[in-house]
């Protein structure tokens, strides 16, 4: 906080009547390019020309997004970017899932877009995941797309 404050040119407890701790601090400065990457999630969605395309789209966003945060991340609550997202992860899956549905347009999703939220924010926080494997499970989710029937998946 003290190397925060010289930078800035205030005193540390002037910090303080604006943010209890440095985790606001990284909240605060994260939310505006969350909104950002959320628009963009809207967009890409809403022009995909079909589910592998969207899926993978979306999930280079997500990535973009975690890959500018990730060196802040390792530096903050035990060195992980996934420890960093636990207390917000309902929030954010909630957001991501209203990317797959909602704004692409595809109500027929709605019974998996948990689901595929979850897949990717997974794909986001794991380098090992990533768009290659949001592709392939939008393949398989297209080549045997489930029908919905009063929100059931049959």
């Amino acid at each position: 906080m003290r190397a925060l404050a010289q930078r800035v040119g205030v005193t540390p407890g002037t910090i303080y009547n604006y943010f209890s701790d440095k985790e606001e601090i990284v909240a605060t400065l994260a939310l505006a390019d969350w909104q950002d990457a959320l628009a963009r999630m809207g967009a890409v969605a809403a022009a995909a020309t079909d589910l592998e395309r969207g899926l993978s789209d979306l999930c280079d966003e997500l990535n973009a997004f975690s890959d500018a945060y990730r060196p802040t991340w390792q530096q903050y609550e035990g060195g992980s970017a996934s420890s960093c997202l636990t207390r917000y992860h309902r929030m954010l899956r909630e957001q991501v899932a209203r990317a797959v549905t909602e704004r692409a347009g595809r109500a027929d999703l709605s019974p998996l877009a948990d689901v595929l939220a979850e897949a990717l924010l997974a794909c986001s926080v794991n380098a090992d995941l990533g768009t290659t494997a949001m592709g392939k499970l939008a393949s398989a989710l297209a080549a045997g797309a489930p029908h919905t029937e009063g929100g059931q998946v049959s």
